[in-house]
């Protein structure tokens, strides 16, 4: 998932679950609150399959993760 918070608020319900009580959709609101949100600012979000204990990496993570480095370098590449 790939998210600009300059377009507009973070969805919700895709930032619930934190080991923390003030997430990522909270920090970047405060942020945008406070008149600090930065020019660029890009959330990206890889949705893990299993939290069970000791569970490994999925191949579909490892690929989200391989897919969001790419989109990353291309993030990069385009705002310089």
């Amino acid at each position: 998932m790939r998210f600009d918070p300059t377009d507009g608020e973070l969805p919700k319900n895709v930032f619930r679950h934190s080991s923390h009580q003030f997430g990522v959709a909270e920090a970047i609101e405060m942020a945008r609150v406070l008149g600090r949100l930065p020019e660029h600012i890009v959330v990206y979000g890889i949705e893990g399959k299993s939290f069970d204990l000791g569970a490994g990496l999925s191949d579909g993570v490892e690929d989200g993760v391989l897919a969001t480095v790419e989109a990353i370098k291309q993030d990069i590449i385009d705002w310089v």
